[in-house]
């Protein structure tokens, strides 16, 4: 949504439009001065119009904004309750075929922080974890229920972390990302077995949950990699999980050390206390922290939606590879290791067009190429 009008007060609508993000709480804020448009469309970038609109008419406000702005609600509750139905047959079908499923970011959010706000929390993709090294059996499981495979860069498609699918032949219904890892190999250090055992049991499909721990370091990782160029959904995310569950704080440093993410992680987990007011330990932060030349580095260098008017919140496939790839480097703790893993990701582009004018069925092998090597035998 772009600006229709210049902005006055850019700072300041943005300052209110952040506070009114969460879809769990409406503050008592004084917006004498502001004008209720100009922070909606402050709210845009920030990724939370929908819970903005809707805390701007709790406070009285809403007859400010027009047909316009409230499509955005109808529309967000609209697409999640469509996902949330694919998600769950997806779920069952996965499970059925006795994969263990994990729901990650924004499924296992609207799942467990807003049950009650589905339509406050916008949700691109569905994103769901399961327990296997290939997507041999996911594939036959998720096309026996009425799911398709969508494989537009063959060689990518297959030798991925995730498999993307849609349900029936769909163009514009939502997307299932089913992954078998967190991050492509290189890229950070996290085990999925690691992940697995920790894991906790759920009542439903999808059965299993992440450990909060491991979903904020998820969230930390995750907003490196897309070079922070997403938007402020997954702070607010981190925030209302440190207030569901206790956090174990000398754990999440241990396994961010043990992921390659410290920088990663202290810079998401500052942003998230500074913007949102999490309680995240100075004593954490400092175990967190790096030198203090590279803090500097990416505080002042990473793109911050909340700080900034001018951000500019783009879809993944819309936001630009190199400063992507530069930010990944700059907050990976071994950049070498990530070099190393962006050289292989641009070995895979490669066989892309190698493998262009090859059948389908002369890549299928492709499929049964595991991403995660066998799990430690216990001693």
């Amino acid at each position: 949504m772009p600006d229709l009008a210049p902005d006055p007060n850019p700072h300041a609508h943005l300052a209110a439009a952040l506070a009114l993000s969460n879809p769990l709480n409406t503050p008592s804020l004084h917006l004498d001065g502001l004008d209720p448009a100009m922070i909606l469309r402050r709210s845009y970038h920030l990724g939370t119009t929908p819970a903005v609109a809707h805390h701007l008419q709790t406070l009285g406000l809403g007859a400010a904004l027009t047909d316009q702005d409230w499509d955005h609600h109808n529309a967000t509750l609209a697409q999640n309750m469509m996902a949330l139905y694919a998600a769950d047959l997806a779920s069952h079908a996965l499970e059925g075929a006795g994969l263990r499923c994990a729901p990650l970011k924004g499924y296992a959010f609207l799942l467990d922080l807003y049950p009650a706000h589905v339509g406050l929390r916008r949700m691109w993709d569905v994103d769901l974890l399961i327990d296997d090294s290939t997507f041999v059996r996911a594939e036959a499981a998720l096309t026996e229920a009425g799911f398709t495979r969508r494989l537009e860069a063959p060689v990518t498609g297959r030798l991925n972390i995730e498999a993307l699918f849609v349900l029936g032949d769909a163009e514009a219904g939502p997307t299932l990302e089913v992954h078998r890892r967190l991050c492509f190999p290189g890229r950070f250090n996290i085990s999925p077995h690691e992940l697995w055992r920790a894991a906790r049991p759920a009542d439903a499909p999808p059965s299993w949950r992440l450990d909060p721990v491991h979903a904020l370091l998820h969230l930390a990782v995750h907003k490196a990699q897309h070079g922070y160029l997403n938007d402020s959904r997954d702070l607010v995310d981190a925030l209302n999980i440190t207030r569901r569950v206790p956090i174990d704080w000398q754990r999440l440093a241990d396994a961010a050390r043990r992921w390659g993410c410290k920088a990663a992680a202290w810079l998401f987990l500052t942003r998230c206390r500074r913007a949102l007011g999490m309680a995240a330990p100075d004593a954490l932060l400092a175990a967190l922290a790096p030198s203090s030349a590279r803090q500097r580095l990416l505080d002042d260098a990473m793109p911050d939606a909340t700080r900034s008017p001018h951000f500019l919140q783009r879809r993944n496939n819309r936001r630009p590879l190199v400063p992507k790839a530069l930010a990944g480097l700059a907050a990976a703790d071994n950049p070498a290791q990530e070099a190393g893993a962006f050289a292989l990701i641009a070995l895979r582009s490669a066989a892309d067009r190698l493998a262009a004018s090859l059948p389908d069925k002369d890549l299928r092998w492709i499929d049964r190429i595991p991403l995660t090597p066998p799990a430690p035998e216990t001693p």
